[in-house]
């Protein structure tokens, strides 16, 4: 007996889920943190369990916090898995809430089954989440907006459904990147780092100035000198020199500019 062409066409899908599902099982993920707050963020290690190579295509992840520990944005680049071997991938991202620590090194991530896959967006995939009173004046400068548009977003992200926010964060990121690469920002800011150090610093604080005012969390100048005088004590400085008081309204200022 024949089934109906539509019948086959279920059953064909039904047989390809299943064994998309079943090789992605096969793949046993674990992260543990470097310690750093952006650049090479942490590193993944992936076991295929399986009987044939499996290959773990490029994402990038909304890794959600903890009580304890900043929310992250992370991404990795393609890697095939030969069966019954594992394979370390070195996975890049930023740091989301300033507020919070950082991961130390070796510590573990959540468990990769809370990740949120997350891609860029653009202004209209969001708005329906504003439309309970979506402003329509622009918003000042040192307010969040949706990225590439004017709509003000403050304090309205954790509002979001968890995928809407990760897409959010994961949209800003990609437009703070694609600005401090656009040729010439750099030599227009002063800072005391050079090359990709200056590069993460700069994408890193602005990302975290965009996420406090779009949570609704206050970062200005103000919290950033503070930070900024913590890490300079932890490395044995003097926060209170004339010359890191300049460095530190420099940096900001640079921040302003992306």
């Amino acid at each position: 007996m024949c089934l109906p062409l539509s019948k086959l066409a279920v059953f064909f899908i039904w047989i390809m889920m299943t064994v998309a599902a079943s090789a992605q099982e096969e793949l046993l993920f674990s992260a543990r943190a470097t310690g750093e707050t952006n650049g090479r963020i942490a590193l993944l290690t992936v076991r295929n369990s399986g009987t044939s190579s499996a290959t773990v295509p490029e994402r990038s992840f909304y890794v959600p916090g903890t009580p304890k520990r900043q929310a992250l944005l992370l991404r990795y680049p393609p890697t095939t898995i030969p069966a019954g071997q594992s394979r370390e991938i070195p996975a890049t991202g930023y740091c989301i809430d300033v507020h919070k620590s950082a991961y130390k090194q070796n510590e573990e991530l959540p468990p990769n089954s809370s990740w949120i896959a997350a891609s860029p967006q653009g202004p209209s995939y969001f708005e329906p989440f504003l439309r309970d009173g979506l402003p329509q004046e622009k918003a000042p400068a040192t307010i969040a907006t949706l990225p590439d548009s004017s709509i003000p977003i403050h304090s309205r992200a954790d509002g979001f459904p968890p995928e809407v926010k990760a897409n959010l964060f994961v949209t800003a990121l990609d437009r703070i990147e694609r600005t401090v690469d656009t040729p010439g920002i750099i030599r227009q800011t002063v800072t005391p780092y050079a090359g990709e150090e200056e590069r993460k610093l700069l994408v890193q604080q602005t990302l975290w100035a965009f996420a406090a005012s779009a949570r609704g969390i206050t970062y200005g100048e103000a919290e950033f000198s503070e930070q900024l005088a913590e890490q300079v004590k932890a490395a044995g400085g003097n926060p209170s020199e004339p010359e890191t008081e300049k460095q530190t309204a420099d940096i900001w200022d640079a921040v302003k500019l992306v």
